[in-house]
């Protein structure tokens, strides 16, 4: 819970580039934006380093667990506004699986939880 809600405030910052309610989401911005952006998340769990990827997986698929629990299913809008990076995370991961660039561990966890592919 305490990810979830750093993760929103951080989408609530103000940015030099924002919507007319002065907000952006950091996924609205160039690809080098988006890096930095997670690059920061990572940061704030400690180290980073050549695991940094998987360590975002794991983050992304921890608040997915998390939004199963409190909506009962793992479908999260693509612009789920509580966590815009969620919401594309799961878009992601059904292109991913598409183009067999999901790898058969992250298949499994993910059917574990009951993920909807379609």
């Amino acid at each position: 819970l305490i990810k979830s809600l750093f993760i929103v405030l951080l989408l609530l910052l103000p940015s030099s580039s924002s919507n007319a309610n002065g907000f952006t989401s950091p996924y609205s911005q160039p690809k080098q934006r988006r890096y930095k952006y997670d690059n920061l998340i990572l940061s704030s769990y400690g180290n980073k380093n050549a695991n940094s990827m998987e360590k975002l997986w794991n983050m992304r698929y921890q608040e997915l667990v998390e939004y199963k629990d409190e909506h009962g299913d793992t479908l999260v809008p693509a612009k789920y506004p509580a966590n815009l990076q969620l919401g594309r995370w799961v878009l992601a991961q059904r292109q991913n699986r598409k183009k067999n660039k999901l790898t058969p561990g992250r298949v499994d966890r993910l059917i574990e939880i009951g993920f909807v592919w379609d």
